[in-house]
């Protein structure tokens, strides 16, 4: 059985605070606010990273604590009960002093605190004692494991600091006892693993003090405000947006992510042009991988699927800048995994065109039809089991360890080493010309799959046009938006062709009534197919006008 982890969005703002500060008095910060009395509890935590803490240097904790004051009790299921497993993501752009995080936390089970979904992929093993010197802890839970997973890839989670902290929690509660957050006064003592024996004149160990304010959604925005200008003028230092483990960890935790999207200037290299279109490419895979493995959201797999697609067709357009006994051998690769991708994608968009058309049907129709959709369901099911599996292969795993290595540092030709400015345009135009052979090439009543050949095109096209962006911003930016457009358009004809080819096919196998209800669909699909290839000629004529396309060479 897997848990599925709970979530939700932290919103908090941590204040430094000396040993000598005192909470100052909270009445009355924001009219309708009750702030509680303090409550004191005694946690200890347990932080898991790679070796070279990639997790927290890309903002990610994963994290195993419990409440240890309560040990009084003597409750043999005190440690199950309180203790937990956590991971926190970030959660986008931060707005003013607030730090926005994901946070999804499984309860650890009994024993060796565990919980019931299993071990990840990775480091199965136990991973360390455990808090105040207990049995060792288990491996992360999968569900959670799952979450940052393409992030530490084959490397295994291990213990990196133990943190204990003595917290006063205050509660924030707004009228009626509704719950608005809390305030935390917290002193944390951090231990590091490895570190010297204690008592030792060189031992690791430190110490720090921090405010804390966490407000609910359900808070008025003001009050975070309130609340700090509060604190602040009793002296509490500056916002810090480090979580507790960055603080811990000091330098090594503030290293630049490994995937930190490159400052292009004036007069950048083709290899430096070039290298920010592999790590972005490379970082919307690893940024989707957790929303395929959680099935949160078909745009998941959409969108890794975009960042295979696009990889492989830079690596072949910027063929000349690479070299080709690195680049080919990650092409290859690549086609595995976004045949994968392609295949979940493809039953995805299938499901969601065939459920929009039979919401228009009548009543009676949309009843017959449901056969088709029990199909539908069945696909999809079938293709992210497939999908799942190769994400949990050690092979997809290598595979995004070479790709972060190969976009940080390429392997590249003496060509690249020249200004991006006067090598881009050149093979850029290269997947231009062919788009536009293939056009040319076309017979007056083009087939369905012809179209779609000028699909690919177009998108190989447009790719390398997004990647010029740096050195030709407004034209390559028209000729990319033009291409798109394109590109959608053709879509929607190759979307309708196959989505009919199976209705026809599942049809075969209907009763009468299904068939019928197939048979209305199929009509749908080829009006909508009618009107696309009414609109590509005038795609195509726009995005071929000269306007867009007078700075290739």
């Amino acid at each position: 059985m897997t848990t599925r982890p709970t979530e939700y969005v932290e919103r908090e703002v941590k204040l430094a605070a000396g040993p000598n500060f005192e909470l100052p008095d909270l009445a009355g910060v924001l009219a309708g606010c009750e702030i509680g009395a303090p409550v004191l509890s005694e946690l200890e935590a347990v932080y898991f990273d790679t070796a070279d803490v990639r997790l927290i240097r890309a903002g990610i904790t994963v994290r195993h604590r419990r409440d240890a004051s309560r040990d009084a009790s003597h409750d043999a299921n005190h440690d199950a009960s309180r203790a937990e497993w956590t991971v926190k993501l970030p959660e986008g752009a931060a707005t003013g002093p607030a730090l926005l995080r994901r946070e999804h936390t499984v309860r650890a089970g009994p024993g060796r605190s565990q919980t019931d979904d299993g071990a990840g992929p990775v480091g199965t093993e136990p991973l360390g004692p455990g808090p105040a010197g207990g049995e060792p802890l288990g491996p992360v839970p999968a569900s959670l494991d799952a979450l940052v997973r393409a992030v530490a890839r084959t490397a295994a989670l291990l213990p990196v600091a133990r943190l204990r902290t003595t917290r006063r929690r205050r509660a924030l509660r707004g009228p009626g006892g509704q719950a608005w957050g809390e305030l935390d006064d917290d002193e944390v003592i951090v231990d590091i693993p490895g570190a010297p024996p204690e008592g030792t004149a060189d031992r690791h160990e430190s110490h720090f003090r921090e405010i804390e304010v966490e407000l609910t959604e359900s808070a008025p925005p003001e009050l975070l405000d309130a609340l700090v200008a509060r604190l602040r003028a009793a002296g509490a230092g500056a916002h810090d947006p480090s979580p507790k483990l960055a603080r811990a960890l000091g330098p090594r935790a503030s290293a630049p992510p490994e995937l930190g999207p490159p400052v292009l200037h004036d007069g950048a290299s083709a290899a430096e042009v070039v290298g920010a279109a592999l790590i972005a490419s490379v970082a919307r895979i690893i940024e989707h991988d957790r929303v395929i493995r959680v099935d949160a959201d078909p745009e998941g797999v959409h969108q890794a699927r975009v960042g295979a697609r696009r990889l492989r067709s830079d690596l072949r357009t910027f063929g000349p800048l690479l070299d080709r006994s690195w680049s080919e051998p990650l092409r290859d690769e690549l086609r595995w995994i976004a045949a994968e991708l392609g295949t979940a994608r493809d039953a995805d968009v299938l499901a969601a065109r065939v459920q929009r058309q039979i919401d228009g049907l009548g009543v009676e129709d949309r009843v017959a039809a449901a056969p088709l959709l029990d199909a539908l369901r069945h696909q999809r099911a079938e293709a992210h089991r497939a999908l799942a599996a190769a994400l949990e292969d050690r092979r997809y795993l290598e595979l995004l360890d070479r790709l972060v290595d190969g976009a940080n540092e390429p392997r590249l030709t003496i060509e690249a080493a020249a200004p991006a400015v006067d090598v881009l345009p050149r093979l850029v135009s290269s997947p231009w010309r062919k788009l536009r052979r293939a056009v040319d090439d076309l017979d007056e009543g083009p087939t369905d799959d012809q179209l779609h050949q000028v699909r690919i095109r177009a998108k190989r096209a447009r790719y390398a046009a997004d990647v010029a962006r740096p050195v030709a911003a407004k034209s390559a930016a028209k000729l990319a938006r033009s291409l798109s457009e394109l590109q959608d358009v053709l879509g929607e004809v190759h979307d309708a062709a196959v989505t009919e080819t199976w209705l026809r096919n599942a049809s075969r196998s209907s009763t009468p009534a299904a068939a019928l209800a197939a048979g209305l669909l199929v009509a749908g699909q080829r009006a909508d197919a009618a009107q696309s290839r009414d609109l590509w000629p005038a795609a195509w004529r726009s995005a071929r006008a000269k306007k867009r396309t007078g700075w290739l060479t």
